[in-house]
């Protein structure tokens, strides 16, 4: 039993698991990597799982897992990487992310609200994609000060609004994935000329409600 509390990586990815996943991995408080994805666990996510303070990636992507992702994840001191993909979680984004998060990936669930206001802490975050959920609301202005971003993906869901001219600030970005919403507006000539951008895509296609002279139109 102790040397199961020294566990510092479980990796059962791809593998045939099924039913819930156990709040009991929480008191693995030397554990740093948990790959569980592509399997069949269904349930929620316990927020007892965040209690393994030592946790710096987590792979929850491609199971079957409902409910709403914790906000007790803010708590995580060192937490580098979240993949939760391809589930169907409900509900808000967390309020809060690990100021330590570089990688949030959230693509294809059922996830509803705003982009929280919390994210603006967030300033070492290089990807964010939560494409394909239900998310509303505008791109908020503070997404600029989130210099590290290298990847921007909001494809498939229901924001609206212009495209902020903020963006514009985000001299690493590579990547802006912006089509199947309802934004409106112009994509600004300074955002297209971003030193790494290498692809945005917009709904621009004969005379949709964006216009975009770099973009990939939809």
């Amino acid at each position: 039993m102790n040397a199961l509390f020294r566990l510092q990586r479980i990796d059962l990815a791809e593998n045939l698991l099924i039913d819930s996943l156990p709040g009991s991995l929480g008191t693995l408080n030397a554990l740093e990597f948990l790959y569980l994805n592509s399997n069949f666990l269904s349930g929620i996510v316990p927020a007892e799982l965040f209690d393994a303070s030592s946790l710096t990636e987590l792979f929850l992507s491609t199971n079957l897992l409902t409910g709403t992702f914790p906000d007790a994840v803010a708590n995580m001191p060192s937490l580098d990487v979240i993949e939760i993909e391809n589930n169907f979680l409900q509900g808000n984004l967390p309020v809060d992310l690990p100021d330590s998060l570089r990688f949030f990936v959230a693509n294809n669930n059922t996830l509803t609200g705003q982009i929280p206001t919390g994210l603006a802490d967030n300033t070492n975050l290089q990807a964010l994609a939560v494409s394909f959920n239900q998310l509303t609301g505008q791109i908020p202005d503070f997404i600029g000060s989130l210099t590290e971003l290298r990847s921007i993906d909001l494809t498939g869901n229901d924001m609206t609004g212009p495209i902020p001219i903020a963006l514009a600030s985000l001299t690493n970005l590579e990547a802006l994935l912006l089509h199947f919403n309802d934004f409106t507006g112009t994509v600004a000539p300074e955002i297209c000329a971003l030193p790494n951008i290498q692809l945005i895509t917009a709904d621009c296609d004969q005379g949709g409600p964006v216009t975009c002279s770099c973009c990939f139109c939809f």
